[in-house]
């Protein structure tokens, strides 16, 4: 099975394959592999793609028929982001999506906007 990572996707490819891996041991499905290919941004690629690009099938005769799939993984999120997106656009909303690790920051950035937007002076914590 091939898959397509962005390099914006968010997505480590090695923390896919090692849950792919397990999820696949000691299962029917073991003989599957994962083929992970990085897609870097540029020359019509916005880098943030989850794609499942084929799927190989062993047929009679050790004969191998790779089915090209050509589909995104997260089709349906893109299309409620766009809904979103434009629903908050008509609405002259704008939202922010902070997404980033535990302890890295966001309730303090947060905070900061906060206190920009209501031009309250900034706190020394």
């Amino acid at each position: 099975m091939g898959v397509r990572i962005g390099e914006y996707s968010g997505v480590a490819s090695e923390s896919l394959q090692f849950c792919f891996d397990a999820l696949v041991k000691d299962s029917g499905l073991e003989p599957l592999a994962l083929d992970i290919e990085v897609c870097l941004a540029g020359d019509g690629v916005r880098g943030d793609e989850l794609d499942l690009s084929y799927l190989e099938i062993e047929e009679p005769g050790d004969r191998m028929n790779r089915i090209p799939l050509e589909r995104k993984v997260l089709s349906e999120n893109d299309r409620i982001a766009g809904d979103l997106r434009r629903a908050f656009q008509a609405h002259g909303i704008l939202c922010l999506n902070f997404i980033s690790s535990p302890g890295s920051g966001r309730l303090r950035c947060w905070s900061g906007l906060w206190r920009l937007s209501r031009r309250e002076p900034a706190s020394p914590c």
